[in-house]
């Protein structure tokens, strides 16, 4: 087997920055770490394009038809001319993007290459009809390693699909974000963030109706904006920010005192992530990994759609001396658990394991 020392030759199927989004995100960082950076990796992309990128409806499924079938082509010409000791391939989990995943992954083992799936998504929420379900288990039926978010997909691929998988968390270059170590607290909480696609499934509708209870506390909701949102009233304390770039996030983070995340479904969001690692307390559902990356000391968990939580957890937490301990907490559980050295390190010990 080659040694991680001397460099593994990986192709990694996934997509890349522009647009930005979670797995393209994650695809950047991963390019970018320094033990990857070491390896030969070659990417395919599958990125969205053109009309693609902000929605999906039957006028842009020509569109899709031709891209995933040029990531097919690709694909096939890249095994004819390189050797591989490894692939690895990123899912959405959308029935889509699987009925391409499975005819990659078939077409990577009848090549004989040993086959990492990671699964970017909160897998028992994306399985929601037979057809899904059924696309899903011929994909990992053709798949050597699985790698999930969450203990929830952990646990659905042990009992439903009789599989074993990897718990491996999203990342973070924790030192990149935070140059100013622990977090200046305000004594009175003054600004509440929320970072995300503008939409009813983030939460956003409880958002709003949340910040009618708290009049001199600033809602800032920073994203896309999907249309629906664009030309409703909003009460005086909320501004709809609209997306900015990654950095003004930072920024925006470690401007504001908490970060309200009440998204109905996720997978391992990446922006609590950020948000601890600026030291923000978190108020966010209990969906996903949140419980997971926050517990019982990194903010507070609601359940979704629970207005009245939502406005409790923010009494809860008022007190400066209780933020301060949270503040502390995130950043610290950041370094030692949620890291780029941390996560890739584990990602490479599975490519040497196999």
């Amino acid at each position: 087997m080659t040694n991680l020392k001397n460099g593994l030759d990986i192709l990694l199927i996934s997509p890349l920055p522009s647009p930005a989004g979670g797995i393209a995100t994650w695809t950047e960082m991963y390019l970018k770490s320094e033990l990857i950076r070491k390896q030969n990796v070659k990417v395919i992309n599958t990125s969205v394009r053109g009309g693609r990128i902000y929605s999906f409806n039957n006028k842009k499924m020509l569109e899709e038809i031709k891209r995933n079938v040029s990531i097919y082509i690709n694909l096939i010409k890249t095994l004819k001319k390189n050797k591989f000791d490894v692939v690895h391939l990123n899912t959405s989990c959308s029935t889509t993007g699987m009925i391409r995943d499975l005819l990659c992954a078939r077409k990577i083992k009848k090549n004989g290459y040993k086959l990492i799936l990671q699964c970017h998504c909160n897998i028992p929420s994306m399985l929601n009809n037979k057809f899904s379900t059924w696309i899903f288990k011929e994909l990992i039926n053709h798949t050597d390693t699985i790698l999930v978010l969450n203990s929830d997909s952990n646990q659905y691929v042990k009992k439903v699909l009789k599989r074993e998988s990897f718990i491996v968390s999203n990342f973070i270059d924790y030192k990149d974000i935070n140059h100013s170590g622990l977090k200046y607290i305000s004594d009175e909480i003054k600004t509440i963030i929320f970072v995300g696609h503008v939409n009813r499934s983030k939460g956003c509708n409880e958002i709003i109706e949340v910040s009618q209870s708290f009049p001199n506390i600033n809602f800032r909701l920073i994203g896309n904006i999907s249309d629906d949102y664009k030309n409703i009233d909003v009460p005086e304390n909320v501004k709809l920010i609209g997306e900015v770039s990654k950095d003004n996030v930072l920024i925006e983070m470690k401007n504001a005192d908490i970060l309200l995340f009440p998204s109905h479904t996720e997978g391992f969001p990446l922006v609590v992530l950020e948000a601890m690692a600026c030291g923000l307390p978190v108020i966010g559902t209990s969906v996903g990994a949140i419980p997971e990356m926050i517990e019982q000391k990194g903010g507070v968990l609601f359940d979704v759609g629970d207005v009245p939580a939502i406005i409790r957890a923010v009494n809860e937490i008022q007190d400066p001396s209780i933020r301060r301990q949270i503040s502390k907490w995130n950043q610290n559980k950041i370094k030692s658990c949620y890291s780029t050295e941390v996560i890739i390190k584990k990602i490479c010990d599975i490519y040497e394991g196999l």
